[in-house]
Protein backbone atom coordinates (compact mmCIF):
# COMPACT_ATOMS: atom_id res chain seq x y z
CA UNK A 1 0.00 0.00 0.00
CA UNK A 2 1.18 3.28 -1.08
CA UNK A 3 0.36 6.68 -0.38
CA UNK A 4 1.06 9.53 -2.81
CA UNK A 5 0.73 13.54 -1.93
CA UNK A 6 0.92 15.91 -4.93
CA UNK A 7 0.75 19.21 -4.12
CA UNK A 8 1.02 22.65 -6.39
CA UNK A 9 1.22 24.57 -3.81
CA UNK A 10 4.18 24.70 -1.02
CA UNK A 11 3.37 26.69 1.95
CA UNK A 12 6.06 29.39 2.19
CA UNK A 13 6.92 30.48 5.80
CA UNK A 14 10.77 30.67 7.41
CA UNK A 15 13.40 28.34 8.35
CA UNK A 16 14.17 25.05 6.35
CA UNK A 17 10.53 25.54 4.21
CA UNK A 18 11.68 28.79 2.74
CA UNK A 19 15.14 27.71 1.83
CA UNK A 20 14.21 24.45 0.36
CA UNK A 21 11.73 26.84 -1.83
CA UNK A 22 14.09 29.22 -2.84
CA UNK A 23 17.07 26.99 -3.74
CA UNK A 24 15.53 23.55 -4.12
CA UNK A 25 16.41 19.82 -2.38
CA UNK A 26 18.73 18.96 -5.20
CA UNK A 27 20.86 21.92 -4.80
CA UNK A 28 21.20 21.39 -1.00
CA UNK A 29 21.87 17.78 -1.10
CA UNK A 30 24.63 18.53 -3.77
CA UNK A 31 26.03 20.99 -1.61
CA UNK A 32 25.83 18.60 1.20
CA UNK A 33 27.64 16.07 -0.36
CA UNK A 34 30.00 18.25 -2.00
CA UNK A 35 30.67 19.77 1.33
CA UNK A 36 31.10 15.96 2.88
CA UNK A 37 33.41 14.65 0.09
CA UNK A 38 35.67 17.76 0.42
CA UNK A 39 36.36 17.91 4.05
CA UNK A 40 36.53 13.71 3.91
CA UNK A 41 39.27 14.23 0.78
CA UNK A 42 41.37 16.53 3.34
CA UNK A 43 41.03 14.14 6.39
CA UNK A 44 42.66 11.16 4.36
CA UNK A 45 44.91 12.86 1.95
CA UNK A 46 48.67 12.66 2.65
CA UNK A 47 48.25 10.63 5.38
CA UNK A 48 50.92 8.37 3.80
CA UNK A 49 53.45 11.17 4.27
CA UNK A 50 52.86 11.46 7.57
CA UNK A 51 52.96 8.09 8.83
CA UNK A 52 57.15 8.13 9.32
CA UNK A 53 56.75 11.49 11.04
CA UNK A 54 53.84 9.71 13.50
CA UNK A 55 55.56 6.50 14.20
CA UNK A 56 58.90 7.67 15.35
CA UNK A 57 60.51 6.20 18.21
CA UNK A 58 62.48 8.69 20.00
CA UNK A 59 62.72 11.93 18.49
CA UNK A 60 65.27 13.20 21.01
CA UNK A 61 68.25 13.92 18.53
CA UNK A 62 66.50 15.80 16.10
CA UNK A 63 64.80 17.63 18.73
CA UNK A 64 68.56 18.27 20.14
CA UNK A 65 69.57 19.26 16.30
CA UNK A 66 66.65 21.82 15.79
CA UNK A 67 67.82 23.38 19.35
CA UNK A 68 71.25 23.39 17.82
CA UNK A 69 70.29 25.13 14.72
CA UNK A 70 68.47 27.54 17.53
CA UNK A 71 71.79 28.08 19.51
CA UNK A 72 73.69 28.79 16.53
CA UNK A 73 71.31 31.59 15.43
CA UNK A 74 71.25 33.05 18.53
CA UNK A 75 75.46 33.09 18.27
CA UNK A 76 75.31 34.51 15.03
CA UNK A 77 77.18 32.23 13.68
CA UNK A 78 74.92 31.75 9.98
CA UNK A 79 77.53 29.24 8.66
CA UNK A 80 76.86 26.59 11.36
CA UNK A 81 73.10 27.44 11.56
CA UNK A 82 72.54 26.64 7.72
CA UNK A 83 74.95 23.58 7.74
CA UNK A 84 73.01 22.24 10.69
CA UNK A 85 69.65 23.34 8.66
CA UNK A 86 71.10 21.22 5.51
CA UNK A 87 71.14 18.14 7.76
CA UNK A 88 67.96 18.67 9.33
CA UNK A 89 66.23 18.90 5.85
CA UNK A 90 67.87 16.06 4.21
CA UNK A 91 67.18 13.96 7.37
CA UNK A 92 63.26 14.49 6.92
CA UNK A 93 63.74 14.12 2.94
CA UNK A 94 65.15 10.82 3.38
CA UNK A 95 63.10 7.83 5.25
CA UNK A 96 66.01 6.11 6.21
CA UNK A 97 67.74 8.70 7.59
CA UNK A 98 64.76 9.52 9.42
CA UNK A 99 64.48 5.64 10.89
CA UNK A 100 68.17 6.38 11.91
CA UNK A 101 68.09 9.35 13.43
CA UNK A 102 64.43 8.41 15.79
CA UNK A 103 65.74 4.99 17.30
CA UNK A 104 66.85 5.19 20.59
CA UNK A 105 70.87 5.01 21.26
Amino acid sequence: FFLAVVSAMVPTGSGWGSILESFGIVTLYSTFIAVLARILRWALTGSAYRVPLQDMKDPSRLITLVQDIKLARSEGDLVLEEELYLELISIFRSTELLRLYSTPL
